[in-house]
C-alpha cells in the first residue's frame, strides 16, 4: 500500500463516522439524557426518603414516648410492685426500651408498637379511665368551620 491509499482510506473513514454519529445523534442524545435523569431522579428519591423517614421515626417516637412516660409516671404513683397496674407499667416500659433496639424496617417494629398499645390500653382500663395518643398534628380542613 502506498502513502495516498492509506490517506483514502482514513478519509472513507471518517466520511462514514460522521454520517453515524448524524444519524445517531438523537439515539446518543436519548442515552445522555436518561443517564443524567436518572441519577438526578435518585438524588431526589433518596432525599424525599430521607424526609419522610425522619417525619415517621419522629412520629413513632413521639408516640412510643407518649405511652412510656404515661407509664412511668403512674410507677412513680403507684409504689406497690405487686399491683397489676406496676406490673403493665413495668411491661409497657420494658416494650418501649425493646422498641428503640429495633431494626426500621423489620416487621417487628409494628408488632412491638401495637403491643405498647395494648397494654397502655390495659394500663388505662386498669386506672378506669380513658386515654387515646394524639399526634399533635391537627388537620385545619377540621378546625376551621364557616
Amino acid at each position: 500500500m502506498t502513502k495516498g491509499s492509506l490517506v483514502k482510506m482514513k478519509t472513507n473513514c471518517d466520511d462514514t463516522d460522521i454520517f453515524h454519529s448524524v444519524t445517531m445523534t438523537e439515539d446518543v442524545s436519548w442515552q445522555e439524557g436518561y443517564k443524567v435523569g436518572l441519577s438526578e431522579g435518585n438524588k431526589k428519591g433518596f432525599l424525599e426518603g430521607y424526609g419522610l423517614g425522619a417525619i415517621k421515626g419522629i412520629e413513632l417516637g413521639a408516640e412510643v414516648g407518649f405511652y412510656t412516660g404515661y407509664a412511668a409516671s403512674v410507677l412513680n404513683k403507684h409504689s406497690s410492685s405487686e399491683s397489676r397496674i406496676a406490673k403493665v407499667c413495668e411491661a409497657i416500659l420494658d416494650l418501649g426500651k425493646d422498641f428503640l433496639n429495633l431494626d426500621p424496617t423489620s416487621e417487628e417494629l409494628s408488632l412491638n408498637l401495637s403491643k405498647i398499645k395494648g397494654k397502655f390500653k390495659q394500663l388505662t382500663s386498669l386506672l378506669g379511665i380513658h386515654i387515646e395518643y394524639n399526634s399533635t398534628e391537627t388537620n385545619t380542613d377540621k378546625i376551621i368551620t364557616f
